[in-house]
């Protein structure tokens, strides 16, 4: 039987080193602004270690989402019921790993992110939410599903982008009871399920 390697301790310090320098930089300075030159001055690396890992900032950018949703998918995987649940326990489930992982969510969401992180967002919750939608409303439409699956995400991230902005002036529960009473009149006339 293959024993599979274990990865190199310094590889992933010095990932997470400059990882961390670019959350800390879009913070700072807005995601567009930043350069690898700015990059690898945080993290005191050289410009040929940060191309060993890295091709350039977007890909840096893409490997900090990937690890962020990752890590949702782990955490959201934690204790769920199988049971049909309605989208209400997605979002919360959500707002939870935000304030947990705030200052990143910041850097990828807040008023200094990119516009492809809000969007990568936007296209990997609308399809949670619509498997969601689709498990406890079977009888729907896909297309009706599909579209209120949209409306969520936009009301979903528009409440995230402000909770972040506004430094999370209220709990994730609290966030997630707002988003329910914004959302789910609406939802539950337009795919009338047994909710």
């Amino acid at each position: 039987m293959m024993m599979t390697k274990p990865p190199d301790r310094r590889i992933q310090r010095t990932r997470q080193l400059v990882q961390d320098a670019l959350i800390e930089l879009i913070l700072e300075k807005g995601y567009t602004a930043v350069t690898v030159q700015d990059i690898i001055d945080r993290a005191n690396i050289g410009r040929s270690t940060f191309y060993a890992h890295f091709q350039d900032t977007e890909s840096l950018f893409l490997s900090t989402f990937d690890w962020l949703w990752a890590d949702f998918e782990r955490y959201f995987s934690q204790g769920v019921n199988t049971a049909p649940q309605p989208p209400w326990a997605l979002t919360l489930r959500f707002f939870q790993h935000v304030q947990g992982q705030h200052r990143l969510y910041q850097a990828l969401l807040g008023e200094k992110a990119s516009v492809a992180a809000v969007a990568q967002v936007h296209k990997t919750l609308t399809l949670r939410i619509g498997e969601h939608l689709r498990d406890y409303a079977p009888t729907a439409q896909a297309a009706m599903i599909s579209l209120v699956a949209h409306h969520c995400i936009h009301t979903i991230i528009g409440l995230l982008t402000w909770w972040l902005d506004n430094n999370l002036p209220f709990s994730a529960e609290e966030m997630n009871e707002t988003c329910r009473a914004l959302l789910q009149p609406g939802v539950e006339k337009v795919l009338n399920p047994q909710w």
